[in-house]
């Protein structure tokens, strides 16, 4: 039994996640596969462990309930990932899921309204900022007004057709994004 307390615990921390797991999609792909490698050990591991917790000595039972939401924290940000970030897309979102596994709090429980009201905060905070990143993606570089008539660049800058067109006939190097 200690043996498998002490195993649930190597491969929990194997998946925990730093400042720089999910900096790439390559990185992110890693954590997932890893993450997939072991979620059926982990599952089953937990559920002997519960099925025999009385007869965890008092330290392995320590370890065993620490286990249980560090797997909560680790599975939330799997969703996450899986569900909702898109690799890449952004530097300051691209942490975003490390930023949900510090967010949550050690012993978070799932089923408690604090827990909950952490990861709705959470969720929010990263809506808030993605509508942020969408409009301004909508948004000319030129004008600042709605995009008319997009025209989205090799560098993925968007103008305005007739602003582009514009600043284009002004430019004297022909062809070079007005912004880069």
């Amino acid at each position: 039994m200690v043996g498998d307390v002490y195993a649930l615990r190597t491969a929990l921390v194997s998946l925990r996640p730093d400042s720089e797991t999910f900096s790439s999609a390559e990185r992110q792909h890693e954590w997932l596969t890893l993450f997939s490698n072991v979620s059926n050990a982990v599952d089953s591991l937990l559920a002997t462990l519960q099925r025999d917790e009385q007869k965890l000595g008092s330290r392995s039972e320590k370890l065993y309930q620490n286990c249980r939401p560090l797997w909560s924290r680790l599975n939330a940000v799997r969703l996450f990932v899986q569900h909702i970030t898109v690799p890449c897309q952004d530097a300051a979102f691209d942490q975003a899921a490390f930023q949900l596994f510090t967010a949550l709090s050690e012993d978070a429980d799932f089923c408690s309204k604090k827990t909950m009201e952490e990861v709705i905060g959470f969720l929010k905070k990263c809506a808030s900022q993605q509508r942020e990143v969408w409009r301004l993606s909508q948004t000319c570089r030129l004008c600042k007004n709605d995009l008319k008539k997009p025209v989205e660049l090799p560098c993925q800058h968007r103008f305005c057709h007739n602003c582009l067109k514009r600043k284009l006939s002004q430019s004297t190097s022909a062809g070079e994004c007005p912004v880069c």
